[in-house]
């Protein structure tokens, strides 16, 4: 062999290691490379989720002895599921047990039934300005749940 020949030879499986060795690192880096960043959480459906579970808490909440007090465990028990779920509440204050009896009382049998969650699920009609009426901020001087409750945030 002529030592152009040997020299060319020689080149060319420098070449070829070159290239080898190039595909190697490439692929390392390639099967190596830290996996892409988790998309981001879908803040609308996991809010719609949130509420979804505190609306079943609410519905699976036990019945009190009274029509009352079902309102109340309902909705304690769905103010509770969103605070543990980090879901914005739906008034601007929780309230408390005894006052919320003490202004429920004071409402007639139809409009304690309306309070009862899944009472209002199959009655909406009859119950939706029933509802109104029981939040509404001033109702002939009557306490009514704004006074337990603050402002509704839910609309």
């Amino acid at each position: 062999m002529t030592e152009e020949g040997t020299s060319s030879a020689s080149r060319g499986r420098w070449i070829a290691v070159v290239v080898l060795f190039a595909g190697a690192v490439g692929l390392y880096l390639v099967t190596r490379r830290p996996p892409p960043p988790a998309p981001p959480q879908d803040e609308h459906r996991d809010s719609l989720a949130g509420m979804q579970a505190a609306y079943k808490a609410m519905m699976d909440a036990p019945e009190g002895a009274t029509l009352c007090e079902s309102a109340w465990n309902a909705f304690d028990a769905l103010q509770r599921k969103r605070a543990e779920l980090g879901v914005a509440p739906m008034t601007e204050k929780q309230g408390d047990r005894d006052s919320f009896l003490a202004v429920c009382k004071d409402f007639s049998e139809a409009e304690q039934r309306c309070l009862v969650p899944k009472y209002r699920a199959a009655h909406g009609p009859e119950c939706a300005p029933m509802a109104d009426r029981m939040w509404a901020e001033t109702d002939g001087g009557r306490k009514n749940l704004a006074t337990v409750f603050g402002k509704r945030l839910d609309g």
